[in-house]
């Protein structure tokens, strides 16, 4: 499991009453909706098949439909109850003018397509259920819940129904487990996604959970925090579904493998205390909230046009030479790129005697990043930049370093789905593609570090499309750094929040302890820059504590920074400055 800091309630006695054998799969019934499954839940179902640690042991469908009477057509509707056609007409309006004014956002697979669910799960046994019916919850009939339990479920997991309530919730040893799309501790409710994007919180959770009578208040298994997308309530919506849903097989993984007295007991040791949940419990906006979210969405389209037709957002690299650790951007000296490019993710290499300056270099014309290139002298000035690595897909993130008298280079490739490995031939302008250390992998930044006789690589990784790079952080070791057999550590991704997670330098000592650069994007990509303590790291623990952070606060035109290296007496950063068009 994964050390973000936060934990896991009190499980019910019940769930450690017969710990999973290790050898035995874990026997999973699912909870449906009907015929269909979203795309979202396809996928989870795949990646737990392909774990080899589940068996599917029957499909309980929700054959009840619909509840309540259809509701009136709006002809009808004007004629019987004008008032109330015109709050229909009203809400309908607001909701159309609102979905206009969320920003593009990429295409990507609908995680709510529906699929049908038979060919996933050929030959599992069915069971029909026709749940009593309440305003917002189901409770399942006693014949249902004995039915189910002749199946001998470890587990059931919520794919369809509503809100759960009764005897269900124990149906199984290990309870109902269950996805809530948003940070329990701070958003209970619903819509998904929804007030997150729309009141622009810096993060948006997702909560795996096994489920009590407490709405969203169960035994929390695992969480995740991805970027709020504050454009597109839509954007931020699929985002999170494809980022959270392998949070499912991989805590059945974890649960199979340590068994359930030691799971548990780790779910414990996380979250010992009784935790409030006293924010207001979010529901569908009313048409007062959606006019007033209507206002707010104006506004923030009417500044963003006026950003963009006064100034320009650029990132600039900054230099600072002391012969001690210097923490204080204020210090640092700017290095100011051409207006028609930006020049971040700055990695210093000191080598026979020289200093170099490694970069990504954005030409804003083609929108593609190279690799550059510029000498920094003993008094801290840089040379003219010059390419050192141009290749026909996006290159940023250069990590270079030396091993055994050579350097090498680990560009980021996110395009050509790998992680290549370069050899330097000529300092410092060319280079040959040695080979791949990993392959068939969306990552970004891959950072490599030489610790207790292993190389290690942490590296953030992208697992579905539509799902965000800036999450999940994942650790790999070796025995070389040129190695085409890097091990995946068992707790990946060892952290799991976008405030956190992504790679943002070179690991480096201070005073015998060792520290992880990273990224905390939640307010936007590279909003600000976080010093990790790594306080363990082996082959089957991995712990780290979030130590300090630089924020953009130090000069009125930053807007972010997301990358520190140091070399000697000189230390880089970058910035995103605010740059005017006229001046």
């Amino acid at each position: 499991m994964r050390t973000d800091g936060w934990a896991a309630g009190q499980p019910h006695a019940d769930l450690q009453a017969t710990p999973a054998g290790p050898n035995a799969r874990i026997r999973v019934g699912l909870l449906l909706g009907g015929e269909t499954i979203p795309a979202w839940v396809d996928r989870m179902l795949e990646e737990m098949q392909a774990s080899g640690d589940v068996e599917f042991v029957l499909a309980v469908v929700d054959a009840g439909g619909k509840t309540g009477m259809p509701s009136p057509s709006l002809p009808s509707l004007l004629w019987r109850q004008p008032g109330e056609a015109a709050k229909r007409v009203m809400r309908g309006v607001l909701e159309r003018l609102m979905s206009r004014l969320n920003e593009p956002f990429p295409a990507h697979p609908d995680p709510f397509a529906p699929l049908d669910w038979h060919s996933r799960l050929p030959g599992v046994p069915r069971i029909d259920v026709r749940p009593q019916r309440t305003r917002w919850s189901d409770r399942f009939e006693a014949a249902d819940i004995e039915a189910i339990r002749r199946h001998h479920p470890d587990l059931l997991i919520r794919i369809g129904f509503r809100i759960l309530r009764g005897d269900i919730l124990q149906a199984a040893r290990h309870g109902v487990w269950s996805f809530h799309h948003g940070d329990n501790d701070v958003n209970r409710g619903g819509p998904a996604a929804y007030w997150e994007s729309m009141q622009s919180w810096p993060v948006t959770g997702s909560t795996l959970q096994v489920l009590s009578e407490h709405l969203d208040g169960g035994i929390v298994l695992d969480k995740i925090w991805c970027p709020t997308d504050a454009g597109s309530t839509a954007a931020n919506r699929q985002a999170l579904y494809w980022g959270a849903l392998s949070m499912m097989a991989r805590n059945l993984t974890a649960l199979r493998r340590q068994g359930a007295e030691a799971y548990f007991a780790g779910s414990r040791q996380r979250q010992p205390h009784p935790r409030w949940y006293s924010r207001r419990l979010y529901r569908a906006p009313t048409k007062a909230q959606l006019a007033a979210l209507l206002w707010q969405r104006l506004l923030r389209r009417a500044r963003l046009r006026l950003a963009a037709a006064t100034g320009f957002d650029q990132w600039q690299m900054l230099l600072h030479v002391s012969d001690s650790l210097s923490l204080e951007p204020w210090r640092y000296r700017r290095l100011v790129p051409p207006r028609d490019r930006f020049w971040a993710d700055p990695f210093l290499l000191q080598h026979e005697g020289r200093t170099w300056l490694f970069f990504e270099e954005l030409p804003f014309a083609t929108g593609r990043g190279h690799i550059a290139v510029a000498e920094i002298g003993t008094d801290g000035h840089m040379s003219a930049p010059r390419p050192a690595l141009m290749l026909d897909h996006h290159l940023s993130y250069p990590f270079v370093f030396t091993h055994r008298g050579q350097v090498y280079m680990l560009p980021e490739s996110r395009e050509a789905r790998c992680v290549p490995l370069y050899r330097c031939v000529e300092m410092p302008h060319r280079w040959e593609k040695v080979h791949h250390l990993l392959d068939d992998v969306e990552a970004v930044d891959a950072t490599l570090h030489e610790h207790g006789g292993r190389w290690w690589m942490f590296v953030n990784i992208v697992a579905h499309p539509g799902a965000s790079s800036c999450v999940e952080l994942h650790l790999f070791h070796a025995d070389e750094p040129t190695s085409r057999a890097w091990q995946p550590h068992p707790q990946n991704p060892v952290v799991s929040d976008a405030r956190r997670a992504r790679p943002a330098g070179q690991l480096f000592e201070h005073e015998g302890r060792l520290y992880r650069p990273s990224q905390d994007c939640s307010h936007r990509y590279g909003w600000a820059l976080n010093i990790n303590w790594v306080k363990t790291l082996t082959p089957e623990v991995y712990e780290e504590e979030l130590v300090s952070r630089a924020e953009p606060r130090w000069a009125p035109d930053v807007r972010g920074i997301h990358t520190f290296n140091r070399a000697g007496p000189f230390h880089v950063i970058d910035a995103e400055v605010r740059r005017s068009r006229w001046s």
